[in-house]
């Protein structure tokens, strides 16, 4: 079922105002490049990051991800989440990892002062 939504993406076409609610009349939006369009170098595919991440070349590949601003719609942005997200996988599913991590970073051991009592937490 995801690769026929996935297909469905890749096969509309960019539309640069989609990122705005349907409130908000684009067409007054001024669009300002933060340099001339000839200086920038053109934006990687995914090809060309897939060796990174099979190469486990996560600093490197932190960085490239930084310095390309792809599209909203861009197609590599729905290809390189789930390839990140399972880097973070071991052994348990992708859902279950960010759940168990949410859980570990709300539910972390709380250390009291010394002149507090921690038995009314328990009653």
């Amino acid at each position: 079922m995801p690769s026929v939504m996935l297909s469905a993406v890749l096969e509309e076409e960019p539309d640069l105002y989609e990122a705005f609610p349907p409130h908000v009349d684009p067409s007054g939006i001024t669009i300002l490049t933060d340099s001339p369009p000839g200086k920038k170098a053109p934006l990687k595919t995914y090809a060309e990051l897939e060796p990174l991440l099979q190469q486990g070349r996560k600093r490197d590949l932190k960085l490239l991800i930084r310095e390309h601003s792809w599209p909203i719609n861009s197609p590599i942005r729905a290809s390189l989440w789930p390839a990140l997200c399972r880097q973070h996988q071991h052994g348990k599913s992708m859902l279950d990892g960010f759940y168990w991590d949410m859980v570990t970073q709300v539910s972390a051991p709380i250390i009291m002062q010394p002149h507090q009592s921690s038995a009314r937490l328990t009653s």
